[in-house]
């Protein structure tokens, strides 16, 4: 079976400042290639082959994304987002496989039918590194004509459902996690929380704070800012350099060697995240997660098992006993887990084979 795989077009591969969508797309080709399957990787980067997978390259794209704040005639009818789409325009036919992955794509009508004219010799899986609720929302509603056409891979249970439940076909095709080596596991942690991701409200490293001060553990939080005025108000008036930290944005290497030896990682994040890295990438390397999502669709549910690789707190954010957990979790367990049940081999083989006879079936829909 010949897959190609299409990451987005904005950042130079490979790189350790990449973001978590490009960095996914990139071990996806290589997984399925180690799988023995035959895989392009269409994407923005220098070189012509990136582990053993041949590369198309295009050019890397410099250009702002659509405001979620223009009107919704604007964004049904803004011709210059038709940018985006361009370095795809020049892929030949012989790059094209049998299945295309498109882990860029994006759902502006006229773009998303570009990209299906594109690639339309091939059975495109559209990966959804967005939230289902769009589908369902003012912008997309109208238009099911254009999106029930496509499939769609679900990263979590609950999308999947919910997409289903839409009408719109769908497969369950979430991504695994680069598994580090067993002697990358800190089986004595050290005593701190690690907060790591963007600086934002909808992240919530408030709320990570918050559980800092009801345990006295100590916070260590990592992280570009993106919202300066949330802050000024809920984050910097706490950090003593001492209890609270901040480091800012820091290498991967660094974050890497700061998570394995944490304590634990506390996690609110966006409401709706389908898949969150952060979760896939501490289970990992052996580091429980605190947290909660109230929401079904979020791939919180599928990732996170209270007692087993974490503590499902209640919104109230009760942490009675949360140390006394945390230092009884066997963290090698929760690595031997993670490896069988998230690892890109087990996925490939768990899910994506599985996916791909599905939409191969005449009975798919």
């Amino acid at each position: 079976m010949n897959i190609t795989v299409v990451s987005t077009p904005y950042k130079d591969l490979p790189s350790e400042t990449m973001g978590s969508v490009e960095k996914v797309s990139m071990q996806r080709a290589i997984s399925l290639y180690n799988s023995g399957y035959n895989v392009m990787f269409v994407a923005p980067t220098n070189v012509d082959n990136i582990g053993g997978v041949p590369t198309f390259r295009i050019k890397k794209l410099e250009t702002d994304k659509i405001s979620s704040k223009e009107s919704k005639v604007k964004w049904l009818f803004k011709t210059k987002s038709f940018s985006y789409f361009r370095p795809y325009l020049d892929i030949p036919k012989d790059v094209i496989g049998e299945f295309t992955i498109l882990d860029g794509v994006r759902i502006d009508p006229w773009d998303f039918l570009v990209m299906k004219n594109k690639f339309k010799k091939s059975k495109i899986i559209n990966v959804m590194h967005f939230p289902g609720p769009l589908f369902n929302s003012i912008y997309i509603k109208p238009l099911p004509f254009i999106y029930k056409s496509s499939t769609w891979g679900a990263l979590s249970h609950g999308m999947y459902a919910f997409m289903k439940k839409l009408g719109y076909k769908t497969i369950y095709f979430p991504n695994g996690v680069d598994m580090p080596e067993k002697n990358c596991i800190e089986t004595d942690p050290e005593r701190y929380l690690l907060f790591f991701g963007r600086i934002e409200e909808f992240k919530a490293p408030h709320l990570a704070i918050s559980i800092s001060k009801k345990t006295g553990i100590p916070l260590k939080i990592c992280g570009r800012i993106y919202d300066y005025n949330y802050f000024d108000k809920y984050i910097k008036p706490f950090i003593d350099g001492k209890i609270i930290e901040y480091l800012g944005e820091i290498p991967n290497k660094k974050l890497f060697e700061l998570l394995k030896k944490a304590l634990a990682v506390v996690y609110f994040g966006e409401h709706y995240d389908p898949q969150p890295t952060v979760l896939m990438e501490s289970i990992s390397y052996g580091v429980p997660v605190i947290g909660f999502n109230l929401s079904p669709l979020s791939g919180f549910h599928d990732i996170i098992r209270n007692g087993e690789n974490g503590i499902v707190i209640n919104k109230n954010l009760d942490t009675n006993n949360i140390e006394k957990t945390l230092n009884e979790f066997d963290r090698m367990d929760i690595y031997n887990k993670t490896k069988l049940n998230w690892s890109w081999s087990s996925v490939i083989n768990r899910y994506y084979k599985l996916g791909f006879e599905e939409i191969l079936s005449k009975n798919f829909s």
